[in-house]
């Protein structure tokens, strides 16, 4: 399983699915995404490099605003059931609501564009792929903050274009259960009861609380191995750390192999609660983003160098580095979201029942990885951040 922040996405996936379609003649290939509008999209730029290459290779699309008897015929066509001369269908892009339904023993890899709404639903994506002993397959969620920002906004402010709504609600196509919540499910059908607006927000929370979830799985790699967060959640129900005597994968997870280094840096712990405490911070606590403007609200930190050197050690910091430190602090729950008008929003510190910053509690931190010191130094574990805090405030309490 892979993890990539990045803003080329097209080269860094599609590339590697192409190349697979020309390998083999029977080897086939999927894309998840969130949103109706990005199958077309994606499927169109994937055909485009098939074309280009030489290749017959069809793509397909699958999501909710079908005709059911066309989806059902594609998944038949994916999936082999069906065939028809002249028509080779070894790769489709659809949206989540059809990840249980799309069997294709030969599929070798599935690339998943944006953060999946819940951890259920990326599970049930990376059970698509090499279903048959022997086989090597591949999951590998590609984000950035832009289509974090998209997805945000689209389960906090539901939009009337249907072709941008997320398809399915958390949980509801699941074969792996969520955990347990009286949060009424949304209405199978147009002719029931529309939903009271209490029923509505109910939704909308446990919506962002699922998408938080998967956040929290996926960006933040002190938590441990990402097999072994997985196989815990499916025993448990819900998101928790697992135990330690669980043991490393080798190279199956990016967090076992450290490539998750390659999309996230070690902050310096007393630097980033600077950077909270700041003036600076102020500006970001008051920017207000939307989709089309929010890769600028990244630059607030991304070019200024004595802050980057405060908080990572470094003058010079990639823009997605910076998008996975602000996607941490959201996973790790020190920010939050707070809706300003009909489609946008802001990052807000979130309080404990106290009025405590959160941020203020050393635990609030648990699963971002730490570096010595703003000039550079090892990593450290999470708990030995904590002893270091624990030990400073006994020796000022005795002072």
């Amino acid at each position: 399983m892979g993890f990539v922040l990045a803003s080329n996405m097209g080269k860094v996936l599609l590339e590697p699915m192409r190349d697979i379609l020309l390998s083999s003649h029977t080897a086939a290939v999927c894309i998840f995404v969130n949103f109706v509008s990005e199958c077309s999209k994606w499927a169109k730029r994937l055909e485009d490099l098939l074309v280009n290459a030489f290749s017959s290779v069809a793509v397909i699309t699958i999501h909710g605003e079908m005709d059911k008897n066309e989806r059902f015929g594609f998944v038949q066509l994916f999936t082999g059931h069906f065939v028809m001369a002249n028509y080779d269908c070894r790769a489709l892009v659809g949206t989540a609501a059809f990840n249980t339904g799309i069997n294709n023993k030969q599929l070798q890899l599935v690339n998943r564009f944006g953060i999946p709404r819940c951890v259920a639903t990326s599970l049930q994506e990376q059970g698509r792929n090499a279903c048959v002993a022997g086989m090597s397959g591949a999951y590998v969620i590609l984000t950035n903050w832009k289509m974090f920002i998209k997805l945000s906004l689209y389960i906090l402010i539901p939009n009337k274009n249907t072709a941008e709504q997320p398809t399915e609600y958390a949980g509801v196509n699941s074969a792996i259960s969520p955990r347990k919540t009286t949060t009424p499910c949304p209405p199978t059908n147009t002719m029931q009861i529309p939903l009271t607006r209490e029923e509505t927000e109910n939704i909308k929370s446990l919506a962002l609380d699922n998408l938080l979830d998967s956040l929290s799985m996926y960006t933040l790699p002190g938590f441990g191995y990402i097999h072994c967060r997985s196989e815990w959640f499916m025993a448990m129900g819900e998101l928790l750390p697992p135990p330690e005597m669980m043991m490393p994968c080798d190279t199956q997870c990016y967090v076992c192999n450290d490539e998750y280094k390659h999309s996230f840096l070690p902050v310096v712990y007393s630097g980033a609660i600077k950077f909270l405490d700041s003036r600076k911070f102020e500006f970001v606590n008051t920017y207000v983003m939307t989709v089309g403007n929010c890769e600028d609200f990244l630059d607030i930190l991304a070019k200024d160098k004595d802050w980057l050197r405060i908080v990572f050690g470094k003058e010079k910091v990639a823009n997605f580095y910076v998008s996975g430190f602000f996607l941490q602090l959201l996973a790790t729950k020190i920010l939050t979201f707070e809706i300003v008008s009909g489609n946008s929003l802001r990052l807000v510190v979130t309080r404990d029942k106290y009025d405590v910053k959160r941020y203020k509690h050393p635990m609030a931190w648990e699963g971002i990885e730490f570096r010595m010191s703003a000039r550079g130094g090892q990593t450290m574990e999470f708990k030995e951040v904590v002893t270091r805090i624990s030990t400073a405030s006994a020796a000022m309490q005795d002072i």
